[in-house]
């Protein structure tokens, strides 16, 4: 499932910052810039389009910047496949607890019930897909 969302935005890579010089981006201002421009936004909509799935005391989406414009894309229909498995009935409470950047890669941490134990374990493996190809050792400072 994860890997059909991935290949729309060649996301089988390890390497998301091809024309970053530095090792760090942080390093250089105009890589850091083109990677951050327009992060803020999107962040701020993915936030708004999920805010009612993130329970009060969890910040549910905070990622900084910079970060690959595909990233946010890659997770929006993610998250749109789990509620579609709540509107289906297959899971229910699900919550958005944090999505966030940490030690250059995504870290996604959500709950949810379901007594599929099959399911369960397809959903854990999606994520961990998701979280080991959404990095990229650049965004580590």
């Amino acid at each position: 499932m994860i890997n059909k969302i991935l290949s729309k935005y060649n996301g089988h890579r390890n390497y998301w910052f091809p024309d970053a010089e530095e090792e760090n981006l942080y390093l250089n201002e105009e890589t850091k810039k083109k990677y951050s421009d327009g992060c803020t936004q999107l962040e701020a909509e993915l936030l708004k389009k999920y805010k009612q799935y993130v329970p009060k005391g969890w910040y549910g989406v905070d990622f900084g910047t910079p970060m690959h414009k595909d990233w946010f894309k890659i997770l929006d229909e993610f998250l749109q496949y789990l509620i579609k498995l709540q509107n289906d009935k297959k899971i229910s409470n699900f919550e958005i607890h944090q999505l966030k950047l940490k030690f250059g890669g995504l870290r996604f941490y959500i709950s949810y019930s379901c007594d599929d134990p099959e399911l369960i374990e397809f959903i854990d493996l999606q994520i961990e897909k998701l979280e080991n190809t959404l990095f990229d050792k650049k965004l580590i400072y």
